[in-house]
């Protein structure tokens, strides 16, 4: 069950993206407060509805409250807006950003062509 809990949450993270994209048919902008909040919003919708949906399937028994899914949503939505709001605050002020973009440019790509040539 514990697989099947990680791999929703991750799950949902991609699926709210995806979704935020399609929806406004532009790329997310986390630096727009509109796109952070409306993305940690569909999050937090999706990832209660769908933890839900498999604990009704897999195993009842994590269904303890009538008023857990409007919890659960609301935990979420907090979690990922302060989450968010702190990385925001992390790239902004902070030389985060340059330094993963320093290190991707650096990383060694895995490719056949590179492992025939060494």
């Amino acid at each position: 069950m514990s697989l099947i809990n990680a791999t929703a949450s991750a799950g949902c993270a991609a699926l709210a993206v995806m979704l935020m994209r399609f929806m406004q048919k532009r790329p997310l902008s986390l630096a727009r407060l509109s796109d952070l909040l409306s993305l940690a919003l569909l999050y937090a919708v999706l990832n209660a509805l769908i933890h839900h949906a498999l604990w009704s399937a897999f195993d009842p028994s994590q269904l303890v409250n009538p008023n857990q899914l409007a919890f659960m949503m609301l935990g979420d939505l907090n979690g990922a807006v302060i989450g968010a709001l702190v990385l925001r605050w992390l790239a902004r002020h902070t030389r985060l950003v340059a330094f993963a973009r320093e290190r991707a440019s650096q990383a060694p790509f895995n490719d056949a062509d590179s492992n025939l040539k060494d």
